[in-house]
This record gives structure tokens, sequence and C-alpha cells, in this order.
């Protein structure tokens, strides 16, 4: 059995304020995650970074850049798929104020670590992803135009 790719972008504002989004579908309904979502075949991890977040939000890509990797399970449909999510700090070319959230998430929103709880992100990757962020201690690690 192979893995999976999934991508995830880190998405901070001027305060340095990471973008978590709220999950509109099962798994998790209701928890927190990062944009993102799986790669289509033939799609490079890129191009699914870009596809995902104008899919979800009607953002625009202005530059990416590979960060690090973790493994994941997902469980869907009874089914346990294997991942291999790759997150990319992202700089975008659209104003933050204006998002829509769609697709498979219902809402959007930049928090400082004291304004969430690690419980609220339940996929092991992503919550290794956003304590990463963290704890990197520089607001120069992942920014946003």
């Amino acid at each position: 059995m192979n893995s999976a790719a999934a991508v995830a972008a880190l998405i901070t504002n001027a305060e340095g304020k990471l973008m978590l989004v709220t999950r509109s579908v099962e798994p998790n309904y209701g928890k927190l995650d990062l944009p993102g979502g799986f790669v289509d075949p033939l799609e490079s991890a890129e191009e699914a970074v870009c596809r995902e977040l104008k899919e979800e939000l009607g953002l625009k890509v202005k530059s990416l850049e590979y960060l690090f990797s973790a493994p994941n399970e997902y469980l869907f449909a009874g089914l346990t798929v294997f991942t291999l999510d790759l997150a990319f700090k992202v700089t975008v070319d659209s104003p933050l104020e204006k998002l829509e959230a769609k697709d498979d998430i219902q809402a959007y929103r930049f928090y400082s670590e004291e304004e969430f709880d690690y419980k609220d992100i339940p996929a092991p990757s992503i919550n290794y992803f956003v304590q990463r962020y963290f704890r990197s201690n520089t607001d120069s690690l992942i920014t946003a135009q």
C-alpha cells in the first residue's frame, strides 16, 4: 500500500498570526486544520497548493516554498488512507481581509498560539506543522504580503 500525497499551506497575516480553517466535512467536522488537501493524479504538490487555496478560499498564490513533511493517517468512510503531508509557506496575492470560506471549509481565522487549543487540531501532521511554526520563534519564517 502506497501513501497518498497531501499539501498544507502556512499563511500568516501582518501580525504573524497563522491562518487555521474550520473543517465543514468529515473526518473531523468542526475541527481546526490548515488549508490544503490531496494532490490530484499527475499534479505537482505546488500545483495542488495553488488549486486548493483557490478552491477553498479564493486565494491566488504569489509564491510558495516547501518547508517540511510528516506522515498522517486519514480516516474516511471507514477506510484508512495513509498520506505524506507536505507543508508549504505561502505568500498570497489576494487581500487576506476579503476571503470567502468554501469547498470543504466553513470558516477561517488568524490565530496566535494562545488563541486556540492544540487538541482542536486532530490531524497529527497538521498539529505538528502548527507547533513547528509557533516554535520557530521568528515571524520571518512564514509571512504573507
